[in-house]
């Protein structure tokens, strides 16, 4: 009896968990907006609908683009409600508040750089047009957060926090977000770093500096890109952002080179991909207006798209903009300068810790900046090495500054976006991105025909002895700033002769130009292909340039390859690899071995040649360096001797060895039949979520993987993660894509990717991924009208 009781009871138990997780689950499920409905919403002139097509992206039809604006807020919100609380807490140093001591690295450098200081000097200096737009931009997202019923997002949930109304200041501040890792400032820590292992001879030897005769993106003469790569290096580069950080490609066709006898422009931003990533795809329409592309929650306006008159695109111009500058303390709350001592400023800034005290920190300033090796652990280590070799006296202490002209005089890149939406030739393009004080290079391209580039920015003008490579002495004044470059003297070209222009990150100034704007351009691989496929066509269209955007033929393969080809293969096995490399065309295509090969060579030969210099930086610094590894094989250098043994090896034997490695590593993984390999078995883009990937089971579902093809030097960028040991994961690629059609609107082509939405229980979270990866596009076209009959929502705003 008591047995039967015990399992009844067991029953009734199983019955009630199995309910209570089927209502758990509804109620989550009730966090997923309602795309429709309907909604008052104060201030706008007239209704807002807004429409979802049948991929749930948002069409807003409005009277005024500040209408459009209010409901574009609105749609950020229903779709990406979490990401603009993180990056309200992020730009405003409260994200420790809600996930405890993991978010205060980022909070201390909010509050040390003083991103609500900048924000602040930002509304100052900001046009009313722009104010007005960011706060019809803030209202619609503040009539959906008083408006949602039901669950919020889960990670509201999990951090038991409700969010918080938007407001201007958010989006005032936010601009200041890419301080955080765009600029190199931490590239100079890493340089400083390697310099004390290496020495700075053989620095420049590992950071070579950009080929003087690669391509260059504003170059009068209009010169071919040479496919190979031979002059000299002069002088060292920088790390361009570390392992990955910020690039893209983007070119404009002129109308004279098309099929259509109107532009075509392409771009493609790459970045980390992320759930959701960091672009939304979006459209407004009005009655004398349409624009289209990527927006970013948080702002009004269009980072990147068309609007039926001209379109743009954007490249990062790995310009240079800030610097890191080593003080000299003395015992009394001073430190030195060319003019004697100066007192050090100090503020403070509060900190709120989740489940703890408030933490209290003194913010030191001196006029370089603030004083960043305060909390910042490798700044503080690379002044502490500095300081054994500089220090003369016994109260003398050091400390690094962080100088960026931004702090005091704010970033006006949204009022560019504002701006961007209304111009309709190129010297309304100018002019709207004369207040773009950060640093990108957008394409432009017109329904006249015209295309160009305008390299946009705001940075310092060195003198010829500061290169801004490594922290630079802040107290006898050789290294401080001229004075600062605004976006009237950065280069910008306007239908050159060729017909088309592009930039890969690689370099923007001439010889002639009179400025430095950066030495740490990517490598020329991807502009060397750009600009192979560009010439090589005479007329192109769309499909051609889709075809360019999906192209996985690396450029640097196909330099490095021969003397790849050159290894000694006695056995077997590696002969059999290097007969398969032979016929290979350099192409990084998923569906084939050769690219697996060949990375994983790469690799293997990486560690063979300077594991032993790096020693722990080695995991830090590892990376597909092919410029430098091209100069090691070409003159047999003192890189491929093992520093570690007796014996002198050459590169020779480093080659074999490595190949046999890599073979033996690949086996392990991938089995006995190399014809049965795949690229893009091991090579998968992954999609993190910030808050969800560690956690069992949420992972599965916030998390996407799919298998690409590509890698770092392709134009359809994929950058394999080398610092895995079994396989060569994606967190880093194209993770927007847009071909923008001048002769007909209806026809550009667009792809984000993992989804629009941002919520783990929307069918749109991730529906987009399969599309990306396979070279798929979307469509932003259509009526109110015409829209109805394949939306999948219709919520309307109404005028109050």
């Amino acid at each position: 009896m008591l047995k039967k009781i015990l399992i009844r009871t067991a029953v009734v138990i199983a019955g009630l968990l199995v309910v209570a997780s089927i209502a758990l689950f509804f109620w989550l499920r009730s966090s997923v907006s309602d795309y429709h409905g309907e909604q008052a919403l104060p201030g706008l002139s007239a209704d807002v609908t807004i429409m979802r097509d049948e991929n749930g992206i948002a069409h807003i039809f409005a009277q005024t683009l500040d209408d459009a604006y209010a409901g574009l807020g609105f749609a950020h919100a229903q779709d990406r409600l979490w990401q603009l609380e993180l990056m309200k807490r992020v730009s405003g140093g409260r994200l420790a508040e809600i996930i405890g001591e993991d978010g205060l690295e980022y909070d201390y450098l909010a509050h040390t750089l003083n991103l609500a200081e900048m924000g602040r000097i930002t509304g100052e200096r900001m046009n009313q047009e722009t104010k007005a737009a960011i706060a019809s931009y803030a209202s619609g997202v503040n009539a959906y957060i008083d408006s949602h019923s039901g669950a919020w997002p889960l990670e509201f949930i999990l951090l038991g926090i409700e969010p918080s109304h938007w407001t201007e200041t958010d989006s005032l501040v936010m601009a200041g977000i890419g301080m955080f890792g765009m600029p190199n400032w931490e590239e100079e820590l890493v340089n400083a770093r390697l310099a004390s292992l290496v020495g700075q001879d053989r620095l420049q030897e590992f950071l070579p500096a950009y080929p003087a005769d690669a391509p260059v993106t504003h170059d009068p003469q209009d010169r071919s890109p040479e496919t190979e790569i031979t002059r000299k290096f002069p002088t060292m580069s920088s790390w361009p952002f570390r392992a990955g950080g910020f690039s893209s490609n983007t070119w404009a066709i002129h109308g004279s080179r098309t099929r259509t006898g109107k532009p075509i422009l392409a771009s493609d931003p790459h970045g980390g991909l992320s759930a959701p990533t960091d672009y939304y795809l979006a459209r407004v329409v009005g009655p004398d207006f349409e624009v289209m592309g990527a927006t970013w929650p948080g702002l009004p306006g269009f980072m990147l798209g068309t609007n039926g008159y001209i379109a743009w695109g954007l490249t990062d111009m790995m310009a240079d903009v800030t610097d890191l500058f080593v003080e000299k303390f003395a015992g009394d709350n001073s430190y030195y300068t060319p003019d004697g001592k100066a007192p050090i400023i100090t503020r403070e800034a509060i900190i709120r810790v989740k489940g703890q005290e408030d933490r209290i920190i003194e913010v030191r300033e001196t006029r370089h900046g603030p004083i960043i090796s305060d909390f910042h652990e490798e700044a503080a280590n690379v002044a502490e090495e500095l300081a054994r070799g500089n220090a003369k006296g016994a109260n003398e202490t050091f400390a690094i500054a962080y100088a960026s002209d931004a702090r005091t005089h704010g970033n006006l890149m949204t009022q560019a976006m504002v701006g961007l939406a209304k111009a309709r030739n190129w010297d309304e393009f100018e002019a709207a991105l004369s207040s773009y004080e950060f640093q990108h290079n957008f394409s432009f391209a017109a329904v006249d025909g015209s295309v160009g580039m305008i390299s946009a920015a705001r940075m310092p003008e060195r003198k010829p002895a500061a290169d801004g490579l490594q922290p630079a002495p802040g107290w006898d004044g050789k290294h401080d700033w001229l004075g600062i470059l605004g976006t009237e003297a950065m280069p910008r070209t306007l239908n050159p002769a060729k017909g088309f222009i592009f930039n890969g990150n690689n370099k923007l100034e001439p010889e002639d130009y009179p400025y430095v704007l950066s030495h740490g351009y990517s490598p020329p691989y991807r502009a060397i292909r750009a600009g192979e496929l560009l010439s090589g066509q005479n007329q192109h269209d769309m499909d051609s340039v889709q075809a360019m955007q999906l192209d996985v033929t690396s450029a640097a393969a196909q330099q490095i390859l021969p003397l790849l080809l050159q290894v000694d293969t006695p056995a077997q096995r590696a002969g059999e690899a290097v007969s398969m490399l032979r016929g290979w065309d350099g192409r990084m295509s998923g569906e084939n071995a050769e690219p697996l090969i060949y990375t994983a060579w790469i690799k293997a030969l990486s560690h063979s040649i300077y594991a032993d210099e790096l020693g722990e930086m080695f995991d830090e610094v590892l990376d597909t360096r092919i410029s430098f590894l091209t100069n090691v094989l070409r003159e047999n250098s003192a890189w491929c001797d093992d520093t570690t043994t007796v014996d002198r090896e050459n590169c020779a034997i480093q080659l074999s060895n490595s190949l046999e490695t890599a073979l033996s590593e690949l086996e392990q993984h991938h089995g006995n039949d190399m014809s049965e390999w795949r690229w893009s078995d091991a090579h998968q883009a992954h999609f993190s979520n910030m808050i969800f990937s560690g956690i069992p089971l949420l992972s599965k579902f916030s998390e996407a993987y799919v298998g690409v093809g590509g890698n770092t030097r392709t134009l359809n960028n994929a950058k394999a993660d080398f610092n895995q040991p079994d396989s060569f994961p994606v967190t880093f690629g194209s993770r927007y894509r847009q071909i923008i059609d001048l002769s007909d609107l209806a026809n550009s082509r667009f792809i984000i990717a993992p989804g629009i939405s941002g919520n783990i229980f929307s069918p749109y979270y991730k529906h987009l991924v399969d599309k990306w990866a396979n070279g798929e596009y979307v469509r932003l076209t259509g009526s109110l009208e015409e829209l109805k009959s394949v939306k999948t929502g219709e919520f309307v705003l109404y005028a109050k």
